[in-house]
């Protein structure tokens, strides 16, 4: 949330909120709104119920560790992000979303053991109600189609940037909700 004011000119509040959380974040603000005699009433009333909403707990699973651990300590210093088990190849991951039941899990596409396509499908058979959100360096379409047919909610390339993934996560994690 940003909120801009200068004298004589008002005062401007941005709040940028995932698509499937509009709707009670619009609820909420009428009563906000009423009470507008002080900037801050809306704007505290707004981060009071966005930080009641809970964590998005996430796998990450790539077989780079280096990769995993930048992913990991990159959600653990966002808020709304819970990073609850980390999985270097696609067995793995399968093993933990059937465990932790996470939200999301963010799978690196090329691992050994069982690749990221094959898990996706699995997970998606086994556990529909957990996401999955593709990320690989691979930035032909043909990978990102197999991801999407094995199941996945969203594709990414590990070049994009940080808020695109956070986005992606969040809008993810609002579908599961809805």
């Amino acid at each position: 949330m940003q909120v801009q004011s200068a004298a004589g000119k008002g005062t401007r509040v941005m709040l940028h909120v995932p698509l499937g959380l509009v709707s009670p974040v619009i609820d909420a603000v009428p009563d906000a709104v009423q009470t507008i005699d002080g900037r801050e009433d809306i704007e505290t009333q707004v981060q009071e119920y966005l930080t009641h909403l809970p964590d998005i707990r996430v796998v990450v699973a790539d077989d780079h560790h280096i990769i995993r651990q930048g992913l990991v300590v990159m959600l653990q210093d966002e808020d709304g992000f819970d990073v609850v088990g980390q999985a270097a190849d696609g067995r793995q991951a399968l093993d933990l979303a059937l465990r932790l039941r996470p939200d999301i899990v963010l799978m690196d596409v090329t691992m050994p053991d069982m690749d990221g396509i094959e898990a996706t499908e699995r997970i998606r058979d086994q556990v529909p109600e957990v996401q999955v959100v593709g990320l690989s360096m691979h930035v032909d379409s043909q990978v990102a189609t197999r991801m999407y047919d094995a199941g996945a909610a969203a594709y990414l390339t590990k070049t994009g940037d940080l808020d695109e993934l956070l986005d992606t996560l969040r809008r993810v994690a609002s579908m599961r909700q809805n």
